[in-house]
């Protein structure tokens, strides 16, 4: 890595052939903090088509399909995986999000707007690690106002470009929070004005975004054993991806429902000897990347 780079930014693969992937050899993403190539951590597509990639310095959105217009190139140019153009995005005031590091985020374009235009509100997670929850990882809410003619692009220190953030929320003193200093916001997941969202050991918590200026905690799962890594909405329940329990499947008492305290947990019958035997015969680690699992929905 240069040394002039902060982090890695992104390379793009083409899978068109699954047996014979082919990496294109320029870095994409490049200059994302202030002008520095940084790390690029996540990419999530909108219903857009939008490429929201968040990472050291902020989130920034990218076309990569059709011909768009190129606010930084100031021209009209075919957008690509490997050679997308620039929609919207940026850091995040300093004030707000004091590391400015965006683990993942999500513009969803049928969530409540408030008062602000549909697709306007863009929701981040910062992830930090400081020495309390006070100063760790936020969900961030910001508008994307202002930046859709390429200004986190050309956003320098000397001459910095930030999102204006309409609202935040932490874990910090809040109901059901323990005393581990665990507490950095990481993967979210929106389904209308419900939030569900994993905070390490700090558990997951539902926060109702119905008014993006104002988010607030209507529920929390936190097992003292836990570290809650990704959340995701099915059907009514909510899959808990937890770093070290495993998979943990909840659900929000409607109002007037009592909440369940605690369940018997259930043990899976173990695998038939011959079906043992397969799985060690035709699955085995990768050396860089260890166990990948395909299922079948």
């Amino acid at each position: 890595m240069p040394a002039d780079w902060g982090g890695r930014p992104i390379w793009v693969t083409d899978l068109t052939k699954p047996r014979h992937p082919t990496t294109f050899p320029d870095p994409i993403d490049t200059g994302r903090n202030d002008g520095k190539t940084d790390y690029s951590h996540d990419v999530q597509v909108d219903e857009k088509g939008i490429a929201w990639v968040s990472g050291a310095g902020g989130v920034r959105g990218y076309y990569t399909q059709g011909r768009r217009w190129d606010p930084v190139e100031n021209r009209r140019r075919k957008a690509s995986p490997w050679d997308p153009v620039p929609y919207a995005g940026g850091g995040l005031e300093e004030s707000d999000v004091p590391s400015r590091f965006m683990h993942n985020s999500e513009r969803p374009l049928s969530a409540p707007n408030g008062d602000f235009k549909k697709g306007e509100l863009l929701y981040a997670t910062e992830e930090s690690f400081q020495a309390g929850c006070e100063d760790d990882g936020v969900f961030a809410i910001a508008s994307l106002d202002g930046s859709y003619d390429g200004q986190a692009w050309r956003s320098t220190p000397q001459a910095p470009f930030r999102l204006k953030t309409v609202g935040t929320w932490s874990v910090a003193n809040k109901e059901g929070s323990s005393a581990s200093g665990d507490c950095s916001a990481h993967y979210f997941q929106i389904q209308d004005d419900l939030v569900v969202y994993s905070w390490y050991a700090q558990g997951t918590r539902f926060l109702d975004v119905s008014d993006p200026t104002d988010p607030i905690q209507v529920g929390y799962f936190r097992p003292d054993d836990g570290r809650s890594w990704a959340s995701y909405f099915y059907k009514g329940y909510v899959y808990v991806a937890d770093h070290g329990r495993g998979v943990d499947i909840i659900r929000l008492a409607p109002e007037g429902e009592a909440a369940a305290e605690s369940h018997q947990e259930v043990l899976a019958p173990q695998l038939s000897a011959d079906v043992a035997e397969q799985v060690r015969k035709e699955f085995v680690p990768d050396e860089a990347y260890g166990w990948a699992c395909r299922i079948s929905i």
